[in-house]
């Protein structure tokens, strides 16, 4: 295969397809490759900050990201116990929608936002 591409991007984390989403509302063509299957046994992200929705408010998909996928109100909560059926060594409240309805900061897994974000490429808002 000898094609050429004006954009190479290496690895479909959350960057590498925030990137792809970018170049790809700005029309630019791209290419994304990844070494995995993509299946993620982890999620290593927390939450989804103000920043990261002045994005997803440009690719149009602001509403689905703050609306998906449970209730606005319900606690974001992190929790201290000794095991899962162990004893609550201590609690910080997050209540939902501690921000208000302004500025969004939801809790997200990056497993949510890899998926969304594939499911809405190349959708402008």
């Amino acid at each position: 295969m000898n094609e050429r591409t004006p954009v190479l991007i290496v690895g479909a984390g959350p960057v590498g397809l925030a990137l792809a989403g970018e170049l790809g509302w700005r029309g630019i063509a791209c290419t994304l490759i990844e070494k995995t299957d993509g299946a993620i046994e982890q999620p290593r992200m927390d939450i989804v900050g103000p920043r990261t929705m002045e994005f997803c408010r440009r690719w149009g998909i602001a509403d689905w990201v703050r609306d998906a996928p449970y209730p606005g109100d319900y606690p974001q909560d992190c929790v201290y116990v000794t095991g899962l059926n162990g004893y609550e060594l201590g609690r910080e409240r997050f209540p939902g929608d501690i921000a208000g309805p302004r500025t969004i900061l939801r809790s997200r897994s990056r497993l949510w936002l890899e998926t969304s974000e594939s499911d809405h490429g190349g959708e402008r808002g």
